[in-house]
């Protein structure tokens, strides 16, 4: 915590309209390390705490609080005298890492309570909407770890998400070779959302049918989701979605199997261009939704 009090500047970051449409939910993933070498100290409890408060640095509007302006619209406010700090906690499970990896990693497996928040973005027990929630669970006979990690959409899409994640992942593994996180090579970021008009091509911001209906349909329904407080939100929308039958699946890519899609795209590619992991797993579950809606259609 120490490493993010003296490093921290104030600052507040504007939300737009984008962020507040998807706000409403959640991103949270679950990651699976299994300590095949048999290591007494795999993952570190305090390596994993410091070297997150470490990343922080990098991502402020994670640390800071919600503030509505009275439009319907957001701000976040990142004050070091008052700092939203990321829910972190740990827990044993008596479940052992071969029982998920004969699973197939499937939800089912998972010890009970890995997730401590649900898919819609809801206050803590505090009353304060946290912008990072970590639970960090041991498995049986230190045969490894799993980590779920949640980030509302109010502050970042799934790329911001990735790019949190992976710079965490740098940061610890820069510590755990006992060097000082200062030393890191500084990361490239911004949070300002103008950059997005500002960069995007003239060809780009035209927008489809279904994104104008969205910005520009109102109804009643919609103006009082907007000045209600996201807290008030957050609760009526979790209360509806649990009204509703809602089937989750869990799809499996091994790292070969990543690997593959990767040789497969790189030949499409023209020089400089560069696809990602989080490119391709949401190209794939963007396939799998279409995939799904068609089938649907044809049933009805």
């Amino acid at each position: 915590m120490d490493i993010l009090l003296g490093g921290l500047k104030p600052q507040t970051i504007d939300l737009c309209t984008v962020d507040t449409i998807s706000s409403f939910a959640n991103i949270p993933y679950y990651y699976y390390y299994a300590n095949d070498a048999d290591k007494s100290d795999f993952m570190p409890s305090e390596l994993l705490r410091e070297s997150l408060f470490a990343t922080l640095l990098d991502f402020p509007i994670l640390v800071g609080h919600l503030v509505m302006t009275g439009d319907g619209r957001a701000k976040v406010v990142v004050d070091k005298g008052n700092l939203n700090a990321p829910e972190f906690i740990e827990s044993q499970s008596d479940v052992h890492f071969r029982t998920l990896q004969a699973a197939k990693f499937a939800w089912s497996a998972l010890p009970d309570g890995v997730a401590t928040v649900s898919s819609m973005t809801t206050a803590s027990a505090g009353g304060v909407i946290k912008f990072v929630n970590v639970h960090v669970v041991r498995l049986r006979e230190n045969s490894g770890v799993v980590i779920f990690a949640s980030v509302p959409h109010y502050v970042v899409d799934g790329v911001g998400y990735c790019e949190f994640i992976n710079r965490w992942a740098e940061v610890c593994r820069w510590m755990r070779a006992g060097e000082a996180p200062e030393k890191l090579p500084a990361y490239q970021g911004t949070f300002s959302r103008n950059i997005l008009s500002t960069l995007l091509p003239d060809s780009c911001k035209a927008l489809d049918d279904l994104t104008r209906e969205l910005f520009t349909t109102s109804g009643l329904l919609s103006k009082w989701l907007a000045w209600i407080s996201p807290r008030t939100r957050g609760t009526v929308l979790r209360t509806a979605a649990s009204l509703t039958s809602i089937e989750g699946h869990v799809f499996y890519l091994s790292a070969r199997g990543l690997a593959a899609l990767h040789a497969l795209t790189s030949e499409h590619l023209s020089n400089g261009e560069r696809i990602t992991d989080n490119d391709i797993l949401t190209a794939l579950i963007s396939m799998s939704v279409a995939q799904s809606e068609a089938e649907c259609s044809q049933d009805a």
